[in-house]
């Protein structure tokens, strides 16, 4: 693609490499924006009006299914506001340069809701101490924020960006000019990448700096985890407690004219937790890092039923045991007992 700021802009002739022109595009897309030659925002905005459009849909879905506001919340900044404000930032002074990318790359772990990456360049005449400052009061909104993943990529020639942002890990360990190691990436994320040397790019000085993921997701770093549940069977609590004779424990505490208030409390608090355990079945269910709420036995159990189907080849038999749109729903407003209570494991 061709830029050209120009008043009177006349034809460009092709690139040629190796024997080869390299196609001229009206249009390209760069870290998620879409950039046109003629300098108009209005293909990156529709984009961008239809992928948040696509997430409005679901989020109502899901306000409608009467999800609780935080799973509501890490929905919205994953699909709606990563969209809506995915675009790149400058920032430019007498001492320090940088750009700011906001995106959610499509291989990105569930733990985290968007990703931050910030090219910086400070140059050699600068004052530290005024370059660290200025540069962490740009990110130092970012940093407190939850399930963000920030890079920080930028050529060192004389700062330590560990005297201010100590929690960020630097993953570069070779020269990247000469026998200087100045181009270095700063994460917040500890062992996220391995960072390994590559080629110089065309007659630049500095190599290239590759980096691997190395993270391992937190569903298979976390272990299943067993929990004790007290299941209540419905209705069985509210029968035992009309057939209870509740003014027999105020005359047990009553004497003379005086009710001690503390030996009728303790009785009826005693007999309620009588009937908790008479009436309450205890059992032990395993719990996974990323298992949703609405992911109830009944659900699992039409899931398999569909995948069994598809499998078999029976497409008429998967489609019956898809999941309607209402049961979801009900899945997602309740768990699968409503009365159903965990305690300590």
């Amino acid at each position: 693609m061709v830029v050209d700021f120009r008043k009177a802009q006349s034809d460009h002739s092709p690139l040629n490499i190796n024997g080869s022109n390299v196609e001229i595009l009206k249009s390209t897309k760069f870290l998620g924006v879409h950039l046109v030659e003629d300098h108009t925002w209005s293909l990156n905005t529709s984009s961008i009006t239809k992928k948040a459009q696509q997430g409005l849909y679901f989020l109502r879905r899901l306000r409608k299914a009467h999800l609780p506001p935080l799973i509501l919340t890490t929905f919205y900044r994953g699909t709606i506001e990563s969209v809506l404000s995915s675009c790149i930032t400058a920032y430019c002074s007498s001492l320090v340069e940088f750009g700011t990318v906001r995106c959610r790359p499509f291989y990105l772990p569930c733990e985290f809701t968007i990703a931050f990456i910030f090219l910086v360049y400070i140059p050699p005449s600068a004052n530290d101490k005024e370059v660290l400052c200025e540069f962490y009061g740009a990110i130092s909104d970012l940093q407190n924020a939850d399930h963000l993943e920030l890079f920080i990529v930028r050529d060192f020639n004389h700062t330590n960006l560990k005297t201010v942002l100590p929690k960020f890990h630097q993953h570069v360990d070779f020269a990247t000019r000469g026998v200087n190691m100045l181009d270095l990436v700063y994460i917040n994320i500890p062992g996220a990448y391995r960072a390994e040397p590559r080629l110089h790019l065309g007659y630049s000085d500095h190599i290239s700096v590759m980096l691997i993921p190395a993270y391992r997701p937190l569903v298979n770093r976390s272990k299943p985890v067993l929990k004790q549940v007290i299941t209540w069977p419905a209705g069985t609590l509210q029968d035992c407690f009309e057939c209870s004779d509740w003014h027999s424990f105020r005359e047990a505490a009553t004497n003379g004219d005086s009710i001690n208030l503390e030996e009728n409390m303790a009785s009826v608090t005693n007999y309620i937790g009588k009937c908790i355990g008479d009436v309450t079945i205890s059992k032990t269910i395993t719990t996974h890092p990323n298992q949703k709420l609405w992911m109830t036995s009944k659900v699992c159990a039409l899931l398999k039923s569909r995948d069994s189907a598809f499998k078999a080849g029976d497409k008429m038999d998967s489609k019956e045991q898809t999941v309607p749109n209402h049961q979801r729903g009900e899945a997602r407003t309740r768990p699968e007992n409503p009365q159903q209570l965990s305690v300590a494991s």
